[in-house]
């Protein structure tokens, strides 16, 4: 979860809405990323339906948006993916660790360091006006929770 400066500056309620919005975007946009390749793939809804016994209007609801989804709901879908759920979670002052296949695209470095601020920028949302806007920092100077999901 990334908060931006003035965020932190929210109130306990506030930042503790902030951080529960954040982390079910977060999971909304890994399953629907395994969901649109898992659709790519041939799987259809109804499928998807089948293999965690739901119905496919349940379904149809659920992934059209995040709504009220529990750690149930988002196990559930990403075992019904035949995926695999990874959660890291970083303190605001630790660095961001590099992937373990960093090493993968040295032949690349000039290209990154070419483009550092889009290379190295996390998605956050920042508390404007009564509403979250998308805002766009450097992913090194802030806490981010990072969630994947693997294909097993």
């Amino acid at each position: 979860m990334t908060l931006h400066s003035s965020a932190q500056a929210m109130s306990p309620k506030d930042a503790a809405n902030y951080g529960a919005a954040r982390t079910r975007d977060l999971a909304f946009d890994a399953v629907h990323s395994l969901w649109r390749r898992r659709q790519s793939e041939g799987m259809l809804q109804s499928d998807l339906a089948k293999a965690i016994g739901r119905d496919e209007g349940w379904v149809s609801r659920t992934l059209n948006g995040p709504g009220n989804w529990t750690i149930r709901i988002f196990g559930t879908l990403v075992s019904g993916l035949n995926g695999e759920l990874e959660i890291n979670v970083h303190a605001l002052e630790d660095p961001v660790p590099a992937p373990s296949n960093y090493d993968a695209y040295a032949e690349y470095a000039d290209l990154a360091n070419s483009t550092t601020a889009t290379a190295n920028s996390s998605y956050k949302m920042t508390w404007n006006t009564g509403t979250w806007e998308p805002d766009i920092a450097q992913a090194g100077d802030t806490g981010i929770v990072v969630m994947q999901i693997k294909r097993r």
